[in-house]
């Protein structure tokens, strides 16, 4: 089945590479982004609840790891009304400069010893920027690639979000992993737990650039009212099959985040 995908993905003539590809890159960087703070959650713990025991410091980590997750509904809302209303691409865009931002922030983020208590203050305002991101990023480039696919591989090209999802972690996995090998805890927890955040600040300007030449779908263009809101009547239409979705992708979350982080 791998290989099947892979031909179909190198051989396969594909309309709209670029669109593709940009798409993408930046829903890697973001995820990439998004779960490096996860591998390192033990470490920023340290740096940024020092005063606090070694499970206390876990705990608040993880629970600001958790922000982030609290975060994504609202970033899927708002990043996908402005996507109906505005255009797919504004919104991705939007996606990719809020991530940047919030990866800036937490590479040259002073810890505890600098700035006390208001050092986790603004880990967790730059933990709710990722998430609101991240929200509309991964829901927004599936739709983006769905609409750019010929009608006959919809949901191949749907895929592609799923596989750039998980490329994203892997990359983060092993770049954590290299830094812990390099590295002795001492000089990780001085300087180099910044270093996934700034490999990651690279790759989104390299994203950026990319995402800068998204074109707009066909689809959407097509339509000529493209935004109607009918976010209350759909959910009352399709409550049931919304709670079970809910349902699912919860539980496939939490076994997910607790093999690959916790």
């Amino acid at each position: 089945m791998f290989l099947e995908f892979l031909h179909f993905f190198l051989k396969k003539p594909m309309n709209n590479k670029k669109n593709i590809f940009s798409c993408m890159a930046g829903n890697i960087i973001e995820w990439y982004e998004f779960t490096i703070y996860g591998y390192l959650s033990t470490t920023l713990g340290i740096l940024f609840f020092p005063q606090e025991s070694s499970f206390a410091q876990a705990l608040s980590s993880f629970s600001i790891f958790a922000v982030g997750f609290i975060a994504r509904p609202f970033g899927g809302i708002v990043l996908g009304w402005i996507g109906d209303k505005f255009g797919r691409r504004l919104s991705l865009l939007i996606s990719m400069y809020i991530i940047a931002l919030a990866t800036i922030g937490i590479a040259i983020l002073p810890t505890y010893s600098y700035l006390g208590i208001k050092a986790a203050y603004l880990l967790i305002l730059l933990r709710i920027l990722q998430g609101f991101a991240l929200g509309g990023e991964h829901s927004g480039s599936m739709v983006f690639l769905v609409e750019h696919a010929p009608l006959s591989h919809k949901g191949r090209y749907g895929s592609l979000a799923a596989s750039s999802l998980a490329i994203g972690m892997i990359i983060g996995n092993c770049v954590v992993l290299i830094l812990e090998k390099a590295l002795t805890q001492t000089e990780i927890l001085s300087w180099g737990w910044r270093i996934p955040f700034a490999l990651g600040t690279v790759g989104i300007f390299w994203a950026l650039l990319a995402r800068r030449q998204l074109t707009e779908t066909n689809e959407y263009k097509l339509v000529s009212k493209p935004y109607e809101n009918k976010l209350i009547r759909i959910n009352k239409k399709y409550m049931y099959i919304i709670a079970c979705s809910i349902g699912i992708n919860a539980f496939l979350a939490f076994e997910f985040y607790k093999v690959t982080i916790f």
